[in-house]
């Protein structure tokens, strides 16, 4: 259980920064 909360919370901030990069091409 403890080794999914890293995995977890590493792979939310990999989407946060891949949709952050598709927001700035839109908006680009």
């Amino acid at each position: 259980m403890t080794k999914k909360k890293p995995k977890g919370h590493n792979a939310g901030g990999s989407y946060k920064q891949k949709r952050r990069k598709e927001n700035k091409e839109n908006k680009g």
